[in-house]
């Protein structure tokens, strides 16, 4: 009976061994697939984050855009208002308007450069 006893303990541990090994390997199993899992998570989180920061990149962009069309289109209106105004004004200018007309005095060399004889003439 202590064979059977022996044999009975050694099957006994060799199932128990047999189990434990199978639930570790489906623990380990369980922890692959939930840090995959956790891993797909965050890629998602990431993209999500990505898209929400393109996002708001384009919608700033976009209100810079707005910003600069109306700044534009202002500047537009004020050369257009400076246009007509001057249109009615006769603001033409002749090129001889231009030139200028000093009187200068006829020139009179000082009189000691007047009075010297001519240089290398001997």
């Amino acid at each position: 009976m202590r064979r059977a006893s022996f044999t009975g303990l050694m099957t006994q541990t060799a199932r128990e061994a047999a189990r434990s090994r199978r639930q570790a390997e489906a623990a380990h199993r369980r922890s692959l697939r939930e840090q995959a899992a956790a891993e797909r998570a965050a890629q998602r989180s990431q993209a999500l984050a990505e898209r929400e920061a393109k996002q708001r990149y384009l919608e700033e962009r976009a209100d810079e855009v707005a910003d600069r069309n109306a700044e534009v289109a202002e500047r537009l209106d004020e050369l257009r208002c400076l246009l007509q105004a001057t249109l009615q004004v006769g603001d033409t200018i002749r090129f001889d308007d231009l030139h200028l007309r000093d009187d200068f005095p006829a020139f009179a060399p000082p009189a000691e450069i007047a009075s010297a004889a001519p240089a290398g003439g001997t």
